[in-house]
């Protein structure tokens, strides 16, 4: 759902309270309360994760689950090096192939 706020230039997303404050494994890294995005990138693979999830008929509980493990995986096999929001990415995708919206092996899921 798009809100027009008061302080907002543009059309701002009101974020359920789940998504936007999970604690643990899979919390969202922030600085001062605000969240931290290194690059474009990561912004628009957020958005599209909680898209998914907001309209795209995808449970919240089920992707925070592929997310947890997808962030498992990453510290597992590169401790030092893994990407938080390519954990979002991983996460996403598994969602979409276990949802029937892309196979595995199509390249050009997002």
């Amino acid at each position: 759902m798009f809100l027009r706020q008061k302080n907002c230039k543009r059309m701002c997303r009101k974020v359920r309270k789940k998504m936007a404050y999970m604690t643990g494994l899979g919390a969202l890294p922030r600085s001062s309360g605000e969240l931290i995005f290194n690059d474009d990138w990561e912004r628009r693979i957020f958005a599209l994760g909680v898209a998914l999830c907001e309209e795209g008929g995808v449970a919240w509980d089920d992707f925070k689950g592929n997310l947890i493990e997808a962030i498992d995986d990453g510290e597992r096999h590169d401790p030092e090096g893994y990407s938080y929001y390519e954990c979002w990415l991983n996460a996403i995708e598994m969602m979409l192939r276990e949802n029937g919206l892309a196979q595995l092996g199509d390249s050009n899921i997002i």
